[in-house]
């Protein structure tokens, strides 16, 4: 995210302007971007259980039932995550 931050290229301006339109989870980034760094160095058994305990672990997380209760729900689009940012994710 910081070299994200860093970055003036078309692509990264693009990339920032989408995210923070669809309000998206800081944890669930955290989790998708270790998610990829694991992931590279699995066979697809791996990759699948691993797919599996994540999509558990969200389900026993508030931040799910916060997104939905943001778009679903009430229907603010103003879901208020446990983090704000990526970089309070430890």
């Amino acid at each position: 995210m910081s070299r994200l931050e860093a970055s003036d290229s078309e692509f990264s301006q693009k990339t920032k302007k989408t995210m923070a339109k669809a309000n998206v989870s800081p944890l669930a980034c955290a989790v998708v971007f270790e998610q990829i760094a694991r992931g590279s160095t699995m066979d697809v058994k791996e990759v699948f259980e691993m797919e599996y305990r994540i999509s558990q672990g969200f389900m026993n997380h508030t931040e799910f039932f916060e997104g939905v209760r943001a778009l679903l729900v009430d229907k603010d689009r103003n879901p208020q995550w446990k983090h704000k940012s990526v970089h309070e994710v430890t």
